[in-house]
């Protein structure tokens, strides 16, 4: 059986204030909690300095000069999604039912809108919340 892979990344979250790492003021118990069961990265380098690019990489396995996402607020070009989401044993946010799903439709739209860009911090409220 092959083992299953689960990465996790957070934006703006550096090493160094996470419990598992050494922090002793910031408390993660449950990110301390998977480090203990699972892998933990004492010694990475990364594809690219910037989020969007370097998780688009991540996401395809190449480049930001091959992916096509380059810089911030660049979305990855659909022939590299329709690739990403191409294996059957693929579902990128399809957690309800995915042999329903059209995964070359869908999961494009979902994994866009996860690469999507904010650079507003404020959150707009909706409805009467």
């Amino acid at each position: 059986m092959r083992p299953h892979v689960l990465f996790i990344t957070c934006d703006q979250l550096r090493a160094d204030t996470l419990g598992c790492y050494g922090n002793t003021v910031c408390r993660t118990p449950n990110i301390d909690a998977l480090s203990a069961s699972g892998t933990r990265f004492t010694e990475c380098h990364t594809a690219y300095p910037v989020c969007a690019p370097n998780r688009a990489a991540l996401a395809t396995g190449r480049y930001p000069s091959l992916n096509g996402v380059a810089e911030n607020g660049i979305a990855l070009p659909n022939d590299e999604l329709y690739d990403l989401t191409a294996d059957p044993e693929c579902f990128v946010n399809l957690w309800d039912e995915p042999s329903a799903v059209d995964l070359k439709r869908n999961a494009t739209d979902r994994l866009l809108a996860l690469m999507a860009e904010n650079r507003d911090p404020r959150h707009e409220r909706v409805g009467a919340c």
